[in-house]
């Protein structure tokens, strides 16, 4: 039991050990991408609603401001992702092709999310409310989602 015990122990240590790595080189490019994501987040929210002007990180609704700022990029759960892939995958293959399927997953599922809070924030105002609910509900679901996806394909390589 006490060997298991030590397995499982190094096995979740090398889990948070990835995250905290990853995450400290991505967070160098959280800056970067605020502008591209307020923009992506943009062009989404135009085809959905009137009267959507963007400037730099700031997505200007009829009834809301949208501010995207660094911890909407979404590099804590990219990271953590890419540390759950470096941790259980054992070769490379699974490792390149499980790192590009986490990062596009989560960039474009944080997009949605932005949309989604957009669009409820415009509509049903008590925007803080909204990101909170949204968020709270977001991360456990696109994780679960991803990783669930993942075996699935990584099933078809």
């Amino acid at each position: 039991m006490n060997k298991k015990f030590n397995e499982h122990f190094l096995i979740i240590l090398k889990y948070f050990t990835y995250s905290y790595i990853i995450y400290h080189i991505l967070c160098h490019f959280e800056s970067h991408l605020t502008n591209f994501i307020a923009y992506q987040s943009y062009l989404l929210l135009k085809l959905l609603l009137n009267d959507v002007i963007l400037i730099q990180n700031l997505v200007y609704l009829p009834n809301i401001i949208i501010s995207i700022t660094e911890p909407c990029t979404g590099m804590i759960l990219i990271s953590v992702l890419l540390a759950y892939i470096l941790t259980v995958e054992n070769r490379l293959k699974y490792y390149v092709f499980g790192s590009l399927f986490c990062i596009l997953l989560i960039y474009l599922g944080n997009i949605f999310r932005i949309v989604i809070i957009g669009i409820l924030a415009n509509t049903f105002g008590n925007g803080e409310y909204i990101h909170n609910t949204v968020g709270f509900v977001f991360f456990p679901t696109i994780t679960v989602f991803t990783i669930l996806l993942w075996s699935k394909i990584k099933k078809r390589l």
